[in-house]
Formats: structure tokens, sequence, C-alpha cells
């Protein structure tokens, strides 16, 4: 106790309360309406988050079992954003929508919101790989509408992985226990594929390569052991041995034309993979993707369609 006969842990928690605060991760939302994202989500792991306008004052705080990184999305169409964290559903205005923390037992790795059926009509759903919960569905009241134990799922993305089926695919791999197991799931939940092409985890990026509507999922640069799988889990791409940094990879489209390089570094160098020759075609794959600005290494890659006229570009030059 101290002095006031306030046990003397507590009264060290309110004169340095960080010191308990293990920082997880920020994201950009748009409460306000504005054209941008302007407001902020700073998050602990994993029980609190804080809501700052871009002036980096307290909007409104929340609770829950709140998981890795959260997934803003216009869910209502009135221009702002709703906020998927944890199993939960929170409005701009701090009120939360509905929430399942309490009946789910390990916490959210990765969380996703969209309509990825290809039914321009269809709802919405909220997207979950709870870790060792494994992998749920829920409609946008809230509803568990599939719930797929298949390990401790996380490091998931949203891709056409497999171009001859309606909608999109979800691509997640286990981790913990039961690591390198890789699954393949519809819009609707359904189990397509799974197997186990690396016995480790990995982030699971969608490679837009050929530039043709066939997107593949990064393994990992390593020769012998990564590369790049389809939707069928093969593995399609290989990396060259030649001696490249295979620490850690990550994907962007730096060389402009749609198509994705492979950036590849470690400690020492970094070293960037393109293709070995111009796109051919009058249209070349163009997916919209989660802005760079909510890069985490935890977040869910979402990657929409789009095409892109080549003949017009190149006019334009």
């Amino acid at each position: 106790m101290d002095g006031n006969g306030m046990p003397k842990a507590l009264e060290d928690n309110r004169q340095r309360p960080f010191e308990l605060a293990n920082g997880d991760s920020i994201a950009f939302l748009n409460f306000s309406g504005d054209a941008g994202r302007r407001e902020i989500l700073v998050k602990d792991r994993y029980s609190n988050f804080w809501i700052l306008d871009h002036d980096l004052k307290q909007l409104w705080k929340g609770q829950g079992q709140t998981g890795h990184y959260p997934f803003p999305y216009d869910l209502d169409g009135d221009g702002r954003d709703e906020l998927a964290i944890g199993y939960a559903l929170w409005d701009h205005t701090g009120r939360q929508l509905w929430s399942r923390d309490r009946e789910l037992k390990d916490h959210a790795d990765g969380l996703a919101l969209g309509n990825f059926s290809g039914d321009t009509q269809a709802e919405p759903r909220m997207y979950a790989w709870g870790s060792d919960e494994g992998f749920l569905v829920f409609d946008k009241r809230g509803t568990i509408v599939k719930h797929v134990r298949i390990g401790h799922a996380q490091t998931a993305s949203v891709g056409k992985y497999l171009p001859d089926r309606t909608g999109l695919q979800l691509m997640c791999v286990n981790f913990w226990k039961n690591p390198g197991i890789v699954t393949l799931f519809d819009h609707d939940g359904n189990l397509l594929a799974q197997e186990e092409p690396i016995h480790s985890g990995s982030p699971m990026l969608p490679v837009n390569w050929r530039g043709d509507g066939q997107e593949f999922v990064l393994l990992s640069a390593n020769a012998r052991e990564g590369g790049m799988i389809d939707g069928r889990l093969r593995r399609v791409v290989l990396f060259p041995d030649d001696g490249h940094p295979d620490l850690t990879a990550s994907v962007l489209n730096v060389t402009g034309d749609a198509r994705d390089e492979v950036i590849v570094w470690d400690q020492e160098r970094v070293w960037i993979y393109t293709q070995d020759r111009p796109f051919a075609g009058k249209k070349i794959y163009a997916p919209v993707r989660n802005p760079e600005y909510n890069e985490s290494n935890y977040r869910t890659v979402v990657s929409l369609p789009g095409w892109a006229d080549v003949s017009a570009k190149a006019s334009a030059r």
C-alpha cells in the first residue's frame, strides 16, 4: 500500500498507464462522411480501441475481443464506414450494432466485409478467420451462417482464384498446431480445396501476375518451398535459385501496367521480380485492393475485380 491506502500496483498503473498497453495496430477510417478516411483507430491487444479525429482528439472508444486488425466498410451506403473489429460491428457514432465476442473463445486473426458473390443484389457479409475458432461467415445482422473448424486459421485473402466460378474465393493458411494447411472457400463458406503446400505460415497475398483475370497467391520467395499457387492449390510460379533474399516478401504494382511485382528482402538486400515480357492484349486485369495506408501484417487483403483498357492508356501517352 502507498501512503493513501491504495495498492501500489494500481497507483503505478495510474501514473504510467501505457506500460500495460500493448500498442497493436492503427487504421484509417471514414466516420465523418468526408471524401477520404481521416479518422484514426488505435487498439491494444486484445481488449480496447480508441477512435480519434484528424486532430488526434478522441471521439469515442470501444471494448471487446478486438482481434488483430479491423476492417472498415460502408455497409449501409451512407458514405460512412461501419467498423468490423473482433466479432462485432460498430457504426460511426460508436454504437455497437451487434457482437458475438462472448460466444467465440479465440480472437479473430483476420476480417473481411463485402459482397463477394458476384451478384450485385446480394447482401454483404462479414468473414472472420478466428484462430482456433476456424472460419466464420456472418450475415450483416451478426447471425453466424457458417462455422468451419479447419484449425488455427489466419492470414487470409480474397481474390479471383478460380476464374471459372462465379464470385470471389477466400484463401487462408493455418498456423499454431497445424501450420501450412491452406484452405480455399467460396463466398458462401463452402470448402473448395485444402492442401499443405508449405509447412509454415504465409501472408497469402493475392498476385495479379498475368493480367488475364486469374490471380495467384504468394506463399514465399523461397526457391524450393515457396512460389505462387493457384485456386486449385497447385504451385504454378516458382522463383529461380539465383541467390535472392527470401526472408520476407510483399506484392505491389510498381511498374504501372496493372500486373503485380513481387518485392523480396532481408536485412541487407531488396530484390524485385517482374514479368519477362510486356502484356499482350486489349484489356488487362486491374483489381482494386485495400488502400496501402491500412497496411498490416494481419489485414485481410481483398482484391476486387477490375479491368483496364490497355489501348486507351497507350493512345493517351
